[in-house]
């Protein structure tokens, strides 16, 4: 009793002097850590790394060590608890036991109180030493308590991307709002009146949605956090969405302080309310306490400079590049024939011989009429009972089944082949599940297969019976080319084949072949060797992934199937400053800035020159055709995908099944798809971004710096400009009017196409809006505000003279790239330890990725339903292939849930995911960054690096990164087959500029402040390779099941 009392008093005292040290090294910390950090003082620790040494400031290391200690002694609290807990259960209803135990609890309680608060506050010490608490950065007011509530909405969850981006900072007055999800939603329960759909053509526009009859709330409340009820009113903003996915908030009045400073930061929050549902009428956020919120801090300027195009795709090419070509070839294959196809048989016990030959060379065998008993014997039906086979024959072999009455009650019993005579010749057949012998139980006789045999009369010894067993059996099927074909015995359907042993298999195969004529294969050639030779109706790489494969095992299939198709050969000389690219490309603008994405259709317009033999026709608009596409937005609204909707004419597709979409390809100056000989020019395109009409200043200028109203130079209408102290009205106001027509930031601020700046009053310098010009070979006409021709950046860096409408131009030749992304670079590291808890988690791919495919998780309606056969697909023109329900032929039917799929699952598409096990979702959503590879740097990328970017990590969890095959190149090619680095890649440690500045072994802190340890690998060197057989690597090893790397 002693010991215990001892020990008690011992933990106390520890857990005093612990709480005491830590109290110290805490004060310490605000007294003398807080003020240096916030200096920029030279404290010599990133001399150590010559000798090894890390550079971790030695207070956070001395703050770790205090948080572990910490930990410890609230290990030894709790287990005081339970020690109180044990004396009071074990008291026995002694009043003093009793005391003494609620004493313990009460002491404990206080001193893990303590340890709580102690650990809080060591946290946040920490947090301000590392930068990643707000230390450092003066704002105006206290931030909020987090980036956001529920943050698991935001990546996991529905929502997609936010804008402003959790706890952004000093974001201009005149912002918009943005929500992406990742379905699409109810827009009335967002916009006030909204209809069900909103398109390009119809938009959905309009005040905030509300709830409520007595008191009405906004179903989206936008307020200086964190007050509430300070929320805007519904018809304080305006909300805009052209798919039902993405919606725009405009506030009437600018956000932020309007007091008279106008230097007061304001933190703002967004709160999605449960009352915003999806298309289907469910709550985006369900339950009593779902929602979303957000918080960013609005700063005190309006943003006036305009956006600027920073780096497209393909590069400007001034010139086709000239070709040697060689033709496309077909892809072939061959079915060798090995046996008769099955067709469907239900199970048989017929015929069943019960008679005895008797007399001629047959007598003594079992036989059912005169014709078994051959050399003139007769088959007499009475010397024996007449047996009875009851039940359905389970067994999977063909054979002739002999039953003998052996002495007593024994019977044996003997299978042979089928083209065995008597019970004694013919090969012996190994049926499995049929017994040898069998005891005869009254009246019956069990032999297995699910077989049980009957006598009409009382067997003797030495009697023999014999009946032909048939195994139920499906039947073999063939498909060729998406078409499955069904063998059967006689005359079928159209997706029949007839197959029995008196006709020809190989006759019948090709014929059907050649009649269902689905546009990709047909018959080639046959032989007596049982190969049915296959060709691809097109030339071209596409035919190497035509399906041809068959259930059963009357034939074999090599694997690939078909092999040897080729695109024709172009192997090009550069001759314009850039190779040509692939006809399925996708083109692709980076902005430097978030665009408002609601309007796009209209103001990027993608054509091609349809009169190639006369260059002299460039600016007539009926010598350009417009390309029809898609436009998407990613990266946080700063980048523009364009996609065509036409899909390539051999039916291409990519590694993962799906169909590729094809720019249009001219040849030979006309619009055939004939392959020339000797000469092939590639097809110029050009892409026009159209600038904003700047507002109208008719009614006056209210900015001071903008007072002057004056005619636009083309004559369109008028707008305010301003003037420096030495160069009078050199800007317009960038602010475009209420009807864009061309491309505008957040702030409404117009394009600047031709990036021209001015300098502005203390010095700054601002891009440069002229509004929209004149654009040769575009028509309809447009208003003229800047009176310029568009600024070419085939012609960069000339700028003067030029407007802000933006024009590049490049080629596109005949040949697709099938060829897959790699990642070549990941961090943090496979399985690394101690990660920057606030840097972004990037993937670096060897090539320019499809940026749209860049986005995070999952749960987007791009799924297919699973299937097992054709028959299992609902939709029109739908074709089982893999296991997935795809349609080559027309448009794609995609699913979203389980639900749309009958008995099987939707098999949706996985991007970019973050593997979370924090106890509070982490919030994160997708970006990227560009890389320019080229010596010297040509300021155009070459490669991609994905970034998950997101609020703060939580200390001692597991964190994960998922690329899933949705992810795709700029020529569609999906993430399968692919490669990455694994645990014994090489490891860099990058700084923010992306400069290597060390090695690194374990993580991110074997690197200095803010630097990231990555992996690189080099495909086909020391990279995990993923492909159909092993479609995952975990942890840097490859695997044929699905990761779970946590």
């Amino acid at each position: 009793m002693n010991i215990i009392k001892n020990s008690k008093r011992s933990l106390k005292k520890i857990i005093l002097r612990t709480t005491i040290l830590c109290f110290t090294v805490v004060v310490f910390s605000l007294a003398f850590g807080l003020p240096v950090v916030a200096q920029t003082l030279d404290t010599g620790i990133e001399y150590g790394t010559a000798t090894g040494l890390g550079t971790q400031d030695i207070r956070i290391t001395i703050m770790n060590i205090v948080r572990v200690i910490l930990g410890f002694v609230g290990i030894l609290a709790l287990v005081i608890i339970l020690y109180g807990g044990y004396t009071w259960m074990t008291a026995g209803g002694n009043a003093e036991q009793i005391d003494k135990a609620k004493k313990i609890l009460v002491n404990a309680a206080i001193g893990l109180a303590i340890i709580f608060s102690a650990f809080a506050i060591v946290s946040f010490i920490i947090s301000a030493l590392e930068g990643t608490g707000g230390g450092g950065v003066v704002i105006s007011g206290p931030p909020p308590p987090g980036p956001c509530d529920n943050c698991g909405y935001l990546g996991t969850g529905v929502i997609q991307a936010v804008y402003p981006e959790p706890f952004a900072l000093d974001v201009a007055r005149n912002t918009n709002i943005i929500v992406t999800f990742k379905e699409l939603m109810d827009p009335s329960s967002i916009i006030d009146g909204a209809p069900a759909t909103c398109t390009v053509q119809a938009p959905c526009q309009g005040i905030l949605a509300e709830t409520g009859t007595i008191s009405p709330e906004p179903n989206v409340r936008i307020y200086e956090d964190p007050d509430e009820p300070t929320r805007l009113d519904a018809d304080q903003v305006l909300v805009t969405s052209v798919d039902g996915l993405t919606f725009v908030f405009n506030p009437v009045e600018y956000l932020g302080d309007p007091g008279a400073s106008g230097l007061n930061s304001t933190w703002y929050s967004v709160k999605l309310s449960n009352d915003i549902e999806k298309a289907n009428q469910e709550s985006a956020f369900p339950g009593a306490g779902g929602f979303f919120r957000w918080t960013f801090e609005i700063g005190f300027e309006l943003d006036l400079d305009p956006p600027e195009v920073s780096n497209v795709f393909p590069q400007p090419d001034n010139s086709s590049d000239s070709y040697a070509t060689q033709p496309a070839a077909q892809a072939s294959g061959s079915i060798f024939v090995t046996e008769l196809p099955n067709f469907a048989q239900t199970a048989s016990t017929l015929p069943r011989e019960h008679g005895i030959c008797v007399g001629g060379d047959a007598a003594g065998d079992p036989c059912v009429n005169d014709a078994r008993c051959t050399g003139g014997g007769t088959c007499d039906l009475d010397l024996q009972p007449v047996l009875t086979v009851s039940g359905n024959y389970s067994c999977l072999e063909d054979a002739w089944i002999c039953i003998s009455r052996e002495g007593g009650t024994e019977f044996s019993i003997n299978a042979r082949s089928l083209d065995a005579t008597t019970c004694s010749d013919g090969d012996p057949v190994d049926v499995l599940g049929l017994s040898d012998t069998a005891e005869l139980d009254g009246q019956s006789l069990n032999i297995g297969c699910s077989l049980t045999l009957f006598w009409d009369d009382t067997t003797v010894q030495g009697q023999l019976w014999r009946f032909q067993t048939t195994a139920e059996k499906s039947a073999s099927t063939l498909t060729v080319g998406g078409d499955t074909y069904t063998f059967v015995e006689t005359a079928g359907g159209a997706n029949t084949i007839v197959v029995n042993p008196a006709v020809d298999t190989l006759e019948s195969i090709s014929d059907k072949i050649v009649a269902q004529d689905n546009g990709l294969v047909t018959f080639a050639d046959g032989d007596t060797d049982g190969e049915v030779e296959l060709e691809a109706i097109v030339a071209g790489a596409a035919g190497n992934s035509i399906q041809v494969n068959a259930s059963g095992d009357w034939m074999s299939i090599p694997n690939p199937a078909m092999t040897g198709g080729s695109e024709p050969t172009f192997t090009p000389t550069m001759a314009g400053g850039a190779f040509d690219v692939a006809r399925n490309a996708i083109l692709s603008l980076d902005f430097n800035e978030p665009i408002d994405p609601t309007n796009l259709v209209g103001n990027i317009i993608v054509q091609y020159h349809n009169d190639p033999l006369n260059p002299d026709t460039l600016n007539d608009p009926a010598k350009w055709t417009n390309v029809t596409g898609s436009l998407l937005i990613s990266n946080q609204y700063k980048t523009v995908d364009f996609i065509s909707d036409i899909p390539c004419d051999d039916g291409a597709t990519n590694s993962c099944g799906e169909k590729i979409y094809c720019l249009p390809s001219l040849e030979d100056g006309d619009d055939t798809n004939d392959l020339p000989t000797e000469t092939y020019d590639a097809t110029r395109y050009r892409v026009i971004v159209k600038a904003a009409v700047l507002n109208d200043c008719s009614a006056g200028c209210n900015d001071p710096n903008f007072n002057e109203c004056v005619t636009t130079p083309g004559g369109a209408g008028s707008s305010c400009q301003g003037e420096t102290d030495t160069a009078p009205f050199v800007a317009f106001y960038p602010e475009a009017g209420g009807s864009p027509q061309g491309i505008i930031d957040l702030a409404f601020n117009s394009l600047n196409g031709n990036r021209d700046t001015y300098t502005f009053g203390g010095g700054e310098t601002f891009g440069k809006s002229d509004g929209p010009g004149i654009v040769p070979g575009l028509a309809p006409a447009r208003p003229n505000q800047s009176n310029q021709e568009p600024y070419y950046l085939n012609d960069e860096p000339a700028i003067v003279g030029f407007g802000d409408d933006l024009v590049w131009q490049f080629y596109v030749n005949r040949t697709v790239d099938l060829s897959q992304p790699n990642i070549i670079g990941i961090g943090p590291i496979v399985t690394g330890l101690g990660t920057n808890l606030i840097l972004p988690v990037e993937s670096t791919f060897d090539e320019v990725m499809f940026s749209s495919t860049l986005k995070s998780g999952s749960n987007y309606r791009d799924g297919l339903c699973g299937c097992s056969i054709s028959e299992d697909c609902g939709g029109e023109d739908e074709v089982c292939e893999q296991n997935r329900c795809v349609n080559k032929i027309s448009e794609q039917l995609f699913c979203l849930e389980d639900s749309e799929c009958g008995d099987f699952v939707c098999h949706n598409k996985e991007y970019i995911t973050l593997l979370d096990e924090s106890i509070f979702n982490t919030a994160w959503w997708v970006s990227k960054e560009n890389i320019d590879t080229s010596i010297p740097e040509d300021g155009y990328a070459d490669q991609t690096m994905a970034l998950i970017n997101h609020t703060r990590f939580a200390e001692v969890t597991n964190y994960g990164t998922e690329i899933g095959s949705g992810v795709k190149d700029n020529y569609q090619n999906c993430f399968l087959p692919s490669e990455g680095p694994t645990t014994d890649s090489p490891k860099q440690c990058i700084d923010a500029t992306g400069q290597v500045t060390g090695t690194c072994t374990v993580g991110d802190g074997d690197c200095g402040a803010g630097e990231r340890c990555v992996s690189i690998c080099t495909p086909g060197v020391d990279c995990c390779a993923v492909d159909i057989s092993s479609p995952y690597c975990c942890n840097g090893e490859e695997s044929d099941v699905e990761c779970n790397i946590l």
